[in-house]
């Protein structure tokens, strides 16, 4: 970690963990977060999202261990969850994760020790599982170059993407900005649209913590259509940013990921050349996280993806109802 400032170890740490239909999963990162290092009075908060399977009916847990069940009258969606999950303890550091993430035993200190006096929001860094065949190797390595993004426009002080499977942020940013009151009813943005907020609120206190050690691992999906709501999610989080600097980015980003096709006809050595200086500084990203990382999967991968891009672009704008874990997406 590159923060130098004196860590808050002194604040008791809230974990926080929403879940909806996760009972093939959770039992995995519960099993993580009981190997964390955590002092007596740090808490872990498991959030039910109105699951219609049988999550956690038959699991033990720690007595630091707190399982909320969330009512009608609290809301619907994760966000409500995790709003309910993080008002019900006054611990000032609060990090979140996923139902269906992996994480080392040292997870959560690194991810403490990241925080300062000086930081309000800590990034963390977030793969998908190692691939096994086509489609979860697209996921794995759209991950790698997701993290890269993520750390260089942070180090760029305009942030633009992070994850809620590993966010650390203090109480005093969350209220500053009113939690999730903004955009509470969207079904997606619980992580970039707080992250939006907590940057406008303050522009100067955003990091990115690159320490292997808090890296966490999430599944990927294992079907095309999974995959392609998912990322339509994800996608429907854009049209809420406000920052005019965090969306030129974004479509400089946008620009040069089309780059290679717009240079083909007329430049064809640069449009190939491309793919190859990207490689040079995603392959130092992926060897950083222990991860292979082939020049020949990088060059289909780089282009492919455009054209998956537009896909869901075009999904995403189409008048089409989409459920996810049972339930209707609200854009």
């Amino acid at each position: 970690m590159s923060n130098t400032s004196t860590p808050l170890l002194q604040n008791d740490l809230l974990i926080v963990l929403p879940f909806r239909n996760e009972k093939e999963n959770i039992s995995k990162t519960i099993d993580c977060i009981k190997n964390q290092k955590l002092s007596n009075t740090d808490r872990v908060v498991l959030i039910n999202d109105h699951s219609t399977d049988d999550t956690l009916i038959d699991v033990d847990l720690p007595e630091n261990f707190i399982l909320i069940q969330l009512s009608e009258n609290d809301g619907f969606g994760k966000k409500s969850a995790l709003q309910k999950g993080i008002k019900s303890g006054k611990e000032e550091l609060i990090l979140t994760t996923d139902a269906d993430c992996l994480f080392s035993e040292n997870w959560a200190k690194n991810m403490r020790l990241a925080i300062n006096s000086e930081n309000q929001l800590i990034i963390g860094p977030l793969l998908n599982e190692k691939s096994f065949n086509f489609i979860t190797s697209v996921q794995e390595t759209e991950s790698i170059v997701l993290l890269h993004i993520a750390k260089l426009s942070t180090q760029l002080k305009s942030p633009i993407i992070c994850w809620g499977a590993n966010l650390l942020f203090t109480r005093k940013a969350f209220e500053a900005i009113s939690g999730y009151d903004s955009h509470i009813k969207k079904s997606s943005g619980d992580d970039v649209l707080l992250l939006h907020a907590i940057f406008k609120k303050f522009p100067d206190n955003i990091f990115f913590n690159h320490d292997y050690e808090a890296l966490v691992t999430t599944r990927s999906e294992k079907d095309w259509k999974s995959y392609f709501i998912q990322r339509m999610r994800w996608a429907s989080k854009s049209a809420h940013l406000k920052s005019l600097k965090g969306f030129l980015l974004t479509l400089t980003l946008l620009g040069l990921l089309f780059l290679p096709y717009f240079l083909l006809m007329k430049l064809w050595f640069v449009a190939v050349l491309i793919p190859f200086i990207e490689y040079y500084f995603l392959l130092k990203t992926a060897h950083f996280y222990r991860r292979n990382f082939y020049i020949g999967e990088w060059f289909f991968f780089r282009w492919v993806y455009p054209a998956l891009v537009l896909i869901i672009a075009f999904l995403t704008i189409l008048p089409i109802k989409i459920n996810w874990k049972g339930r209707e997406i609200n854009y």
